[in-house]
């Protein structure tokens, strides 16, 4: 997709004219580096700043494949996700994969395959492992609430399980293939686009608005090796409140509109 069409999207679904510094930095540099990492606290505007560089790299023609992989930890989130990235994608296929209903409804989603997958990691790898999703054809994968791998040095069984995803993810992010020897997990990650976002709460940098170093990464609880690999970091700029009254007013996802919508039908 261009990138004014996606734009375009945003503006007449979302109601957000303009992009934040954050965003706009994320969309310009993915045009260059393959790999970013994203300090963004909830509500900067995360899902969209990933949905730009993502659309950009995919295209609506079906026999393309899944074109982009986005990982989430819950349901709740997929599904906002999801939204957020149809609402910006218009005329692009965006399925959705979680726990708590069939496989099987999914499945028939997937027969024809989506440009997007945004899934939880136990169903994404439940499809893979049944071969309902080709990852071959993969060209951007986001990690969502990546700080959620993080690791304690106070509790060693955490720490052991987290170092251990960490290593996995530092192989896959170096770029290469061979990962696993079951063919469905068959992928070459070496020119795959690769952005991790997370809100990082607890580190006082990314509240104030600055990237944090790689010996704040590391005591939060990251390999350097794996932080070493991504060499964009970007950090948000807060939600001002011009936009914030935008988005609560006169955006499609507009509580105030909600409301009025409502009381609407119940006058009539």
């Amino acid at each position: 997709m261009k990138e004014e069409d996606i734009l375009q999207h945003v503006r007449g679904s979302m109601g957000i004219n303009e992009l934040n510094s954050m965003q706009r930095l994320v969309a310009d540099t993915a045009r260059t580096h393959r790999k970013l990492i994203v300090y963004s606290p909830t509500g900067s505007g995360k899902t969209l700043a990933f949905a730009l560089p993502l659309l950009s790299n995919v295209t609506a023609d079906a026999a393309a494949g899944v074109q982009a992989l986005v990982v989430a930890p819950s349901r709740e989130l997929v599904m906002q996700t999801a939204q957020v990235l149809r609402w910006a994608a218009q005329g692009l296929k965006v399925t959705e994969c979680y726990g708590g209903h069939p496989v099987s409804d999914e499945q028939r989603s997937l027969s024809v395959a989506p440009a997007v997958v945004v899934a939880t990691p136990g169903r994404l790898l439940d499809h893979i492992g049944r071969g309902h999703i080709n990852v071959s054809t993969v060209k951007c994968l986001v990690l969502d609430e990546f700080d959620k791998l993080r690791f304690s040095e106070a509790n060693q069984h955490e720490k052991v399980y987290s170092r251990k995803m960490q290593s996995e993810l530092l192989k896959i992010v170096e770029g290469g293939s061979g990962f696993s020897d079951d063919p469905n997990f068959d992928i070459d990650t070496t020119n795959i686009l690769f952005v991790a976002m997370g809100a990082f709460s607890g580190l006082e940098t990314v509240q104030k608005g600055r990237v944090p170093t790689i010996e704040e990464i590391r005591s939060y609880g990251f390999m350097e090796e794996l932080i070493g690999r991504f060499p964009l970091r970007c950090c948000y700029n807060r939600l001002s409140v011009q936009n914030l009254y935008k988005i609560l007013t006169t955006s499609d996802i507009s509580p105030v509109g909600d409301f009025r919508r409502m009381f609407q039908e119940t006058s009539n």
